[in-house]
């Protein structure tokens, strides 16, 4: 049964209902596509008899009782991929849900791709169709259509009857463990705040000089500022690649604040203008020998490139035997980080779980008791004896 929730006095009952059970599904429909800070739509919740849709546009709508329920221990909060989720209950309520459970992130550790879609696992592991044609809709309309508020409720429907089969399958491969390492960053409220000193990092655009990574440090914090402030998308005030056409031109030499509007897609105030041409003097100024640190330069000297790369297959073919995303074992950052340190033991590639199955190969490899092979068309770890023989393969002499 599905009911809609559209005043505080019956959101008060659902969160009272809901808190009894031992879990809950939730999801949420939001809106952000014309704004920096995204716009809460739709709640819904899922218990195992009643599905709630839970209006927070309503007049008087006081969702204090909701983000109390997201907090409560006995309660575990199932999402899937609750990311964006989580960041909206961060932003609106100052909650993140504990205690949670993503099942795309159990889907990921239990071998069913990186990002499998709620569409693709209801259908793998309930044999349930599920109509997505309304994934794109403007949920800030009102009122909510009947086929709205039946697509908003099978999400959450559905979500909670999966719940089951993910928990018992991560029990049944010996991974949950794994899986709590995986999601842990979901749990952390920095995840969820965006510093402007550290735009830069989410930038797939790559600058060739110190001196051009200077600058964007600077213009991507000056942007992310005005975007913040101005609840507008980064992109409608500075798209990425006029950021990189500005950053070359500031490169050749001073610029004045007409020289900034055409790079500009939407007006700026003056004052704004200003603060843009601050920050392109001080990354032109700043001392380069104090950026960010990225180990672009010495990850790819000679004398490290090589080993580095041995790394990385290393990491692959360990991904590919345990059916897991290579990302969720470690980073090319990880890798160089292992072959630097002092003390392997502290390096993310010994944290928790990671070190059986990638940072003792990764140690045995590094120190010459560990080789790579190819053995059945698959490129395969094997450990070595202390003379350099690979254990399990015969003495072709």
């Amino acid at each position: 049964m599905t009911t809609l929730i559209t005043s505080s006095a019956d959101l008060i009952d659902v969160c009272t209902l809901s808190s009894s059970e031992p879990f809950i599904a939730i999801d949420t429909e939001f809106m952000r596509d014309k704004t920096y800070y995204p716009r809460l739509c739709l709640v819904q919740i899922a218990t195992r008899d009643h599905d709630f849709l839970i209006d927070p546009l309503s007049d008087g709508m006081d969702l204090s009782p909701f983000f109390a329920l997201m907090s409560a221990p006995t309660v575990t909060k199932v999402f899937h991929a609750a990311r964006q989720d989580i960041e909206i209950l961060w932003k609106q309520g100052r909650v993140i849900p504990q205690p949670l459970f993503d099942t795309q992130i159990a889907a990921m550790m239990c071998g069913y791709g990186a990002s499998i879609s709620y569409e693709q696992l209801v259908g793998k592991c309930l044999n349930t169709p599920i109509n997505k044609s309304l994934r794109f809709t403007d949920w800030a309309l009102r009122p909510l259509s009947e086929e709205h508020k039946a697509y908003a409720a099978a999400d959450v429907r559905h979500l909670h009857a999966l719940y089951s089969v993910m928990r018992d399958e991560l029990k049944a491969r010996g991974r949950e463990t794994w899986f709590e390492d995986q999601q842990r960053v979901l749990l952390s409220w920095k995840t969820y705040e965006n510093v402007p000193e550290e735009a830069w990092m989410r930038l797939r655009t790559r600058v060739k000089t110190p001196r051009a990574f200077a600058l964007l440090v600077e213009v991507a914090a000056w942007r992310e500022r005005l975007a913040q402030r101005q609840d507008v998308p980064r992109q409608h005030i500075l798209k990425d690649d006029q950021m990189i056409a500005l950053i070359s031109a500031a490169e050749q030499g001073p610029m004045d604040l007409t020289d900034f509007i055409r790079f500009m897609r939407r007006p700026v105030e003056e004052t704004d203008l200003s603060a843009l041409q601050e920050a392109v003097h001080n990354g032109s100024t700043r001392d380069v020998n104090l950026l960010p640190e990225t180990d672009l330069q010495e990850r790819h000297r000679p004398s490290t490139t090589p080993t580095l790369e041995m790394l990385k297959l290393l990491l692959k073919a360990v991904a590919e035997e345990e059916n897991i995303p290579a990302y969720t074992l470690g980073s090319t950052e990880d890798l160089f980080a292992f072959l630097k340190a002092e003390d392997v033991s502290q390096t993310h590639l010994f944290s928790g779980w990671r070190a059986h199955v990638l940072g003792e190969k990764a140690q045995a490899l590094k120190s010459g008791e560990g080789a790579l092979m190819i053995k059945n068309g698959r490129v395969t770890f094997m450990p070595c004896s202390p003379a350099g023989r690979i254990r399990g393969v015969e003495d072709a002499s």
